[in-house]
């Protein structure tokens, strides 16, 4: 058994004649089951940025494995070379059937209610959370519409959101005699509030409304929701349903029969929601309102909407909002936490470590199966055993195979923001952290490990960050230094306060615990009034992508697979990888062509119009009096501009935010901006010209008067009328380069625009157009 142990160990870091250790080569695998999957979700959807700069390093590491077996071919084993081609590509191959199984598999769930008025019978699976529609805090872009446009819809609303998993539903049409029809699929839901009390997880509701579909919106910088509803079996969303607490019995008796699972189902999610009710009394019990709920936050997630918003907002620029989302911190903590007690009481090893064991994947069913916790409960179990048996623990190998088990159970994971970051800052961690921390040399160690975790953390997902929140922020590094401990510190007392509070309540320590978190708030708010905290980058195009992760390879190289380390050329290094972002952003503001990108917002219309920087123009006297003449002279017309025809009514908070988030995707913030107001309804306007381009609205254009403006430019119209389509197309003109349609109601009708050149807007990811 010895010798069986000790060959695994040279297996996992030896090479041998083989080329590969068992964790490259369990590496490669991930990498393979990730191309599989972005192959198949790409034949179906758009492929995001994100999503190319993870083939760009999954197919970089196995062509880089490759070469290196290349080199040593010699003494390189036919059979394990050939063994690592078969195993891979079925790897891939298996990635690619998960994901079409999965696809297929949320699309065959029968959703014949949606849009059926009727009594839905539901089992909610989360606790409710006081949702705010159309809150009283203000956007900045909101402020400019305040001034210019008039006063935004902005009554405060509240409702109960939850989710639940369909039994069925009783439709309210007269010919079905009030049948009861059973329903599958999962479902968000608003409801009306009836009294200040939340509803628990595993609460059946007997709900009056009607189900729509899922609003599914593919945009450059906005995070795709198109895979977490495929992960949830997300089917559609309700809003304002009027609700009725109703029993089993009841459930019984209009129709729906419950079996042994459903019975067992319900009452583990029904157990599981009185413990969460149970840490929320306790919490709102000696804490203050606004620290109690940001408690909760901190120990369970969620509740993301009674928290302040300025807190929110807060925490975002300072690169602290990760901590509100349960994550591998709270899992060490508890580990530790538990460990450490089950030391001082004298408990033996191995107890104490299936205690740890037991109560971390209690707390992992009690908050939810979301993907950084699951990661985080994976690799301590296997480093808890590995403590148990005595073994070596390697943090990457338990990593990549928690990667691998995630993507083979669930591949659509791979799309969602969630798992992305958590893997990818985690992998930066063990790939940069130790060495991070050895450069820094003498420097406290109060210093500089809060600042290898931000760094290192953030070396491989940065893309990632730029591409979904757009900004960069130096306050990270002092946050993790001042604010990130004391929120550890907090969680960590609280957990320990929870578990003794059967036993003892600690009053004095709630009181160190509000104080804690206040400290925490005031030094975080206080950093946000440091000039120069944060940049609005915008998102990284895929070429400076290319250069990023190059760099970065290089970085690792130099940094952890040399043997003596080269700081000039590590120095050099980070600094080429700022200077990738700083290009990145570049290019943003200084481009070739007029770039417009259509905004696919809920009802009204939308452009950002980014003009070409005319800053190097050939006819321009070389002078600097005359450099500075030109720029004044074009200012005005080199300023982007974000045309609207939304309806007052329209513009709520949830339309200002995705018209903030579009003009940050590209570097831009709002006042940087020229917000310009137009009547989409006219039958012809041209919204922007240059020498070579038109972008026009037509609606009702005859022919004659189309061809008589196609004339001499390259033309992309916009119309809301599905008559002219066929016209326009008919025109088979080569100077009309792209039909973008808004369908009227946001319904697409009879039109199948299977022209390459006609967009239907919120129906297909339209990319922007150079003019």
């Amino acid at each position: 058994m010895q010798c069986l142990r000790n060959w695994a160990t040279k297996f996992q870091f030896h090479k041998g004649n083989r080329g590969y250790t068992f964790v490259e080569l369990a590496i490669i695998w991930l990498s393979a089951i990730c191309i599989g999957i972005i192959a198949t979700y790409g034949h179906n959807y758009h492929v995001s940025e994100p999503l190319w700069c993870i083939v760009f390093i999954a197919v970089g590491y196995i062509l880089i494995q490759l070469g290196r077996m290349m080199l040593h071919y010699s003494e390189l084993a036919v059979v394990s070379f050939v063994f690592l081609v078969v195993t891979t590509a079925s790897m891939g191959l298996l990635g690619y059937y998960r994901t079409e199984q999965s696809i297929l598999q949320y699309y065959n769930t029968s959703s014949f209610y949606l849009n059926e008025e009727g009594t839905y019978y539901v089992l909610t699976t989360k606790d409710s959370e006081i949702s705010k529609t159309n809150s009283t805090f203000q956007h900045n872009l909101a402020g400019h519409m305040n001034q210019s446009e008039g006063t935004i819809n902005n009554k405060e609303g509240t409702s109960l959101k939850t989710e639940g998993r369909l039994y069925g539903l009783i439709p309210n049409k007269k010919n079905a005699y009030r049948q009861f029809l059973e329903a599958h699929g999962h479902i968000q839901i608003y409801l009306v509030p009836q009294s200040d009390t939340t509803i628990p997880a595993g609460t059946i509701l007997s709900i009056q409304g009607a189900p729509k579909s899922l609003p599914i919106i593919e945009e450059r910088g906005r995070i795709d929701m198109r895979g977490r509803y495929m992960s949830l079996n997300l089917t559609g969303r309700m809003y304002q349903g009027r609700y009725k607490i109703i029993s089993s019995d009841e459930l019984n008796y209009v129709g729906y029969h419950e079996t042994w699972r459903d019975r067992i189902e319900r009452n583990i999610i029904y157990q599981l929601g009185q413990v969460r009710q149970r840490i929320y009394g306790i919490v709102e019990e000696n804490l203050p309102r606004p620290i109690a709920t940001l408690s909760e936050a901190l120990l369970l997630g969620g509740h993301y909407s009674e928290i302040d918003q300025t807190v929110m907002k807060g925490f975002s620029y300072t690169g602290l909002i990760h901590i509100l989302s349960v994550s591998g911190s709270h899992i060490g903590l508890l580990f530790s936490l538990v460990y450490g007690i089950s030391h001082i009481l004298n408990i033996r090893k191995q107890r104490g470590v299936y205690c740890a064991i037991g109560i971390v994947i209690m707390y992992c069913a009690i908050v939810g199966f979301n993907a950084p916790i699951v990661r985080a409960t994976i690799m301590g179990i296997i480093m808890a055993l590995g403590i148990l048996q005595g073994r070596l623990y390697h943090a990457r190998q338990a990593l990549t195979i928690t990667a691998i088990g995630i993507l083979v159970f669930d591949p659509i994971a791979l799309t969602d923001v969630s798992f992305q970051l958590s893997f990818g800052a985690t992998y930066g961690l063990l790939l940069f952290g130790k060495h991070l921390y050895l450069l820094m040399g003498y420097w406290p160690i109060w210093v500089k490990a809060p600042i290898v975790l931000c760094v290192s953390a953030q070396l491989i997902v940065l893309p990632f960050q730029l591409y979904y929140f757009h900004f960069v922020s130096v306050l990270s590094l002092f946050a993790s230094i001042f604010v990130a401990p004391l929120l550890d510190m907090a969680i960590l007392l609280l957990m320990t306060l929870l578990l003794v509070y059967p036993v003892v309540s600690l009053g004095i320590l709630w009181f160190v615990l509000e104080y804690i978190l206040k400290i925490a708030l005031f030094i975080n708010q206080s950093l946000l009034t440091l000039p120069g905290g944060y940049w609005w980058i915008g998102y990284m195009p895929l070429w400076a992508c290319g250069v990023y992760f190059g760099i970065l390879r290089l970085l690792y190289y130099f940094l952890v697979e040399q043997k003596s380390q080269q700081r000039k050329v590590v120095y050099v290094l980070m600094c080429l990888l700022m200077g990738t972002v700083g290009l990145s952003y570049g290019s943003h503001h200084f481009h070739k062509g007029t770039i417009i990108h259509t905004i696919p917002i809920s009802q009204g219309v939308a452009l950002l119009i980014m003009p070409e920087w005319n800053w190097f123009d050939h006819d321009v006297d070389s002078s600097n009096h005359n450099i500075k003449e030109h720029m004044a002279q074009n200012a005005d017309s080199q300023v982007p501009m974000l045309l609207m025809d939304i309806p007052k009514e329209k513009m709520s908070n949830s339309v200002i935010y995705q018209l903030e988030n579009v003009i940050h995707t590209y570097g831009y913030t709002v006042n940087d901006v020229k917000k310009v107001s137009f009547s989409s309804k006219s039958n012809f306007q041209i919204l922007y010209q240059n020498e070579s381009s038109l972008y026009v609205l037509g609606n009702g254009q005859t022919k004659k008067k189309i061809l008589k403006l196609l004339d001499g430019y390259m033309v992309y119209i916009m119309t809301s009328q599905s008559s002219l389509l066929h016209d326009l197309v008919q025109l088979e003109a080569p100077n009309l380069k792209g039909i973008i349609y808004y369908p009227p109601f946001q319904k697409l009708g009879d039109v199948e625009p299977e022209d390459e050149f006609i967009h239907a807007v919120r129906f297909e990811y339209i990319k922007d157009f150079i003019l």
